[in-house]
C-alpha cells in the first residue's frame, strides 16, 4: 500500500511537467540574424574595347549557408563625354540614377528575400560607352531558422 501511495504522489507531482518540443523553445516566426544591416559600396569603371563590348566586374553578396535580405541596392552612372563646336571642347557628364538588381539563380530581385539560400551576384547592364559606376547595397544575412 505504501509503494502504491508513493508512485501515486510521484505521478501527480509528474503530471504537470512535460518534455517541451522545439516548438515550446523555438518561435517559428523567429529569424536569427547573423548580421545586422551591411553596406557595400563601390565603384569601377567600364572602358569599351575595339570591338564595342564592355564586362562588368561580378560582386557576390552573401554565401551558401545563408539567406540574402536586400534593403536596398541603387547605383549611379556616370558618362564623360565631349563634342567640339566651333574649335572648343564642351564636356558634359551625364550622370544616371537607377534602382539596381541582383540575381540568384535566374531571378531577379531589387529588395525583399531571395528566392533561394546562397550567393546572389549585383547585375550591371552593358553600356556601350566608357562609364564609371558607383554603387550601394544595403543587405543582411540570415541563417533561416
Amino acid at each position: 500500500m505504501k509503494k502504491m501511495f508513493t508512485l501515486l504522489l510521484c505521478a501527480s507531482l509528474l503530471a504537470g511537467c512535460s518534455v517541451p518540443t522545439p516548438d515550446d523553445i523555438f518561435d517559428n516566426n523567429e529569424e536569427v540574424v547573423l548580421n545586422g544591416w551591411d553596406n557595400l559600396t563601390g565603384e569601377f569603371t567600364v572602358i569599351v574595347d575595339e570591338n564595342n563590348s564592355t564586362v562588368a566586374p561580378i560582386i557576390t553578396l552573401g554565401s551558401n549557408n545563408t539567406w540574402l535580405e536586400v534593403n536596398s541596392f541603387n547605383y549611379t552612372a556616370t558618362h564623360l563625354s565631349f563634342e567640339i563646336v566651333n574649335n572648343t571642347v564642351i564636356f558634359n557628364n551625364y550622370t544616371f540614377n537607377n534602382p539596381g538588381y541582383l540575381i540568384q539563380d535566374g531571378f531577379m530581385l531589387s529588395e525583399g528575400y531571395a528566392p533561394n539560400y546562397g550567393s546572389a551576384e549585383l547585375h550591371f547592364p552593358v553600356f556601350p560607352f566608357d562609364i564609371t559606376i558607383n554603387y550601394t547595397v544595403v543587405y543582411r544575412e540570415w541563417n533561416g531558422r
